[in-house]
């Protein structure tokens, strides 16, 4: 589908328009209700689960049962995101390895040449960018980018000066 993704009309209504058009009745899909934390996700991203949908269900009432699966990708992200984040705090992001070439001699011997050493990026640091385009795809869908809690809380009459991520991640 081309243009922008269609915002869903709970979100809508507390985000408010800048533009003039009537918008459509359009209900979100999905039913109304607070969806069941999944058995499979790890202690971390439960936690994570439990303080999310508080905050979205009861807070700015924009989740609804069909994002469970959404909503258990991104607390698995973003679970996983941190313990990657403290792996490379202990081993750090690039380590050396020895630069080694096997040569094939005439005499069909093998021989393993070294040829100094060599600073290489952790491989952890690629899962990492992975899971951090995830997340913030994940939090795009279910209206987690800073300038929506803005909106919403304003727009709810809630408290604009704490802070919102911090209060899910389970840090204020």
């Amino acid at each position: 589908m081309k243009g922008r993704k269609p915002i869903p009309q709970n979100v809508y209504e507390l985000k408010g328009s800048r533009g003039r058009r009537a918008r459509s009745d359009q209900k979100s899909a999905g039913v109304a209700g607070m969806p069941e934390c999944p058995k499979w996700l790890s202690t971390r991203a439960t936690e994570l689960w439990h303080s999310a949908t508080v905050w979205l269900f009861e807070d700015i009432q924009v989740l609804t049962r069909g994002d469970q699966s959404v909503l258990a990708l991104y607390c698995d992200a973003v679970a996983d995101y941190e313990s990657i984040v403290y792996r490379l705090r202990e081993t750090g992001r690039v380590y050396t390895a020895e630069n080694v070439t096997e040569v094939e001699r005439r005499d069909g011997t093998t021989v393993r040449q070294r040829s100094g050493m060599q600073i290489k990026t952790h491989p952890l640091v690629a899962q990492q960018n992975e899971l951090r385009r995830r997340i913030q795809s994940l939090a795009a869908e279910l209206g987690l980018s800073p300038v929506a809690r803005l909106r919403a809380a304003q727009a709810a009459g809630g408290d604009t000066t704490r802070d919102g991520i911090g209060g899910f991640l389970g840090r204020t």
